[in-house]
């Protein structure tokens, strides 16, 4: 198991926060959320000690191994089409 990888997960409502408590459990400490407002960045920061943005330049330049798509279903096709561009591997929930 590669803890190391750099897991970016966008959107964190249930399921993705369903997510990222799985990957903290597991070991996963190389993970970040990606929400839509610097509040929501804030609390997900300050709730689970993770790194979290609120804008995909910044997200992006953290240089994410892995993202994981769970924003909502009518934003998976361009969220994912930003992920591969970025280089990352891909999940969509």
């Amino acid at each position: 198991m590669r803890s190391d990888l750099r897991t970016l997960i966008v959107g964190c409502g249930a399921i993705g926060t369903r997510h990222l408590r799985n990957l903290l459990t597991l070991g996963y400490d190389n993970t970040a959320v990606l929400r839509r407002t610097q509040q929501t960045a804030r609390q997900t920061r300050s709730e689970f000690n993770v790194a979290s943005f609120s804008s995909r330049t910044d997200a992006e330049s953290w240089s994410p191994d892995v993202v994981l798509i769970s924003n909502p279903t009518s934003e998976h096709v361009e969220t994912g089409h930003w992920a591969l561009d970025s280089g990352a591997a891909l999940f969509i929930e």
